[in-house]
C-alpha cells in the first residue's frame, strides 16, 4: 500500500489538485501556526485546546514525514535529509511542550510553520518547474503525485 492512501484528506486533496500542491502545504503550515498562536494566547488557562494544537501540527509533521520517506519521492537526499531532521526536532519539541505549558518552544514550532509556507509561497525558478513536469510526466498514471514538500516545484 502507498503512504499516500493513508494521509486521508490532505493525500486526497495532493492527488486531486496537483498544481496546487504548494499552496496546499502552505495553507496546513500556516492554520497549524494560527492554532498554535491562538493557543498561546489564551495561555495555560485552556490546556485543551493547547495540547489540540500542538497535536494538529504533530500530525502534519507526520504526514510529511510519510512522503518524505517515500523511496518514489523525487527531492535530493540533501533535502529530504534537512526536512527530516527539522520534522525530528518538530516532533521531540512536540512532546516535550504538550506536557506543560511552555511558550517559547511552540513559538519555535510557529516560526518554522511561517518560515517553510513562506518558502513555498515563492515561485520556484523555471528549471525546477520543467524538472517537476518530467517527474510527473514519468509518473505511472495510477500512481499518486507526491507532495509539494517533496518536489521541487
Amino acid at each position: 500500500m502507498k503512504p499516500y492512501n493513508q494521509l486521508g484528506a490532505y493525500g486526497q486533496n495532493q492527488k486531486q489538485n496537483p498544481n496546487n500542491q504548494r499552496d496546499t502545504d502552505k495553507m496546513a503550515l500556516l492554520r497549524c501556526a494560527s492554532k498554535m498562536r491562538e493557543a498561546l494566547d489564551k495561555g495555560p488557562s485552556d490546556m485543551k485546546g493547547y495540547v489540540e494544537a500542538i497535536q494538529l501540527n504533530q500530525r502534519l509533521w507526520t504526514i510529511f514525514q510519510v512522503a518524505l520517506a517515500d523511496p518514489a519521492n523525487p527531492l535530493s537526499i540533501e533535502l529530504k535529509n534537512i526536512l527530516l531532521n527539522l520534522s525530528r526536532y518538530v516532533d521531540k519539541t512536540s512532546f516535550r511542550v504538550i506536557t506543560e505549558f511552555k511558550p517559547d518552544l511552540v513559538e519555535s514550532l510557529i516560526s518554522i510553520n511561517r518560515s517553510l509556507a513562506s518558502g513555498l509561497a515563492k515561485e520556484p525558478p523555471p528549471e525546477a518547474v520543467a524538472e517537476a513536469a518530467a517527474i510527473k510526466a514519468a509518473m505511472i498514471s495510477d500512481a499518486p503525485p507526491p507532495t509539494s514538500l517533496t518536489t521541487s516545484a
